[in-house]
C-alpha cells in the first residue's frame, strides 16, 4: 500500500508549534500551533527573525549559538529537546499562555 503524505497538512494538523528558520534566522514556516503559542499569525511571523519569540535578555546568547550552529552544522545539544524561554506577541512568557512550557528542538540540515 503506497500512501502519499502531504507534509504541509501534517504540519498544520499537529498540536506542536513548528517554527522553521533559514540560515539567516528568518522564519520560513509557522504552523497554526505556533500561532496559538506565540500569538502571531503566519502572515505576521513569516520573514521575521527569531527575535519576535526570543526574550531580549537572551538574544545575544541565542544568536551566538545559532550562528555557530549554522556555520558548523552542529549543535552541542544534538537532537535533545530543550526548554528555552520564549515570549508571546504581548510580551508575556509563552508558558503563561499554555499548560506546557516552551520546548524547542534544533534540527540542522
Amino acid at each position: 500500500m503506497n500512501h502519499v503524505i502531504d507534509l504541509h497538512q501534517l504540519i498544520e494538523a499537529i498540536s506542536d508549534a513548528v517554527v522553521v528558520s533559514n540560515v539567516a534566522g528568518k522564519i520560513t514556516l509557522w504552523n497554526r500551533a505556533a500561532e496559538e503559542m506565540f500569538g502571531y499569525t503566519a502572515a505576521e511571523a513569516l520573514g521575521q527573525n527569531l527575535d519576535i519569540i526570543t526574550p531580549e535578555r537572551f538574544r545575544a546568547r541565542h544568536w551566538e549559538g545559532y550562528h555557530h550552529s549554522m556555520e558548523t552544522g552542529t549543535t552541542k545539544y544534538g537532537k535533545q529537546t530543550l526548554r528555552v524561554p520564549a515570549i508571546h506577541k504581548d510580551g508575556i512568557p509563552c508558558r503563561s499562555h499554555s499548560r506546557l512550557p516552551c520546548s524547542m528542538m534544533n534540527i540542522i540540515k
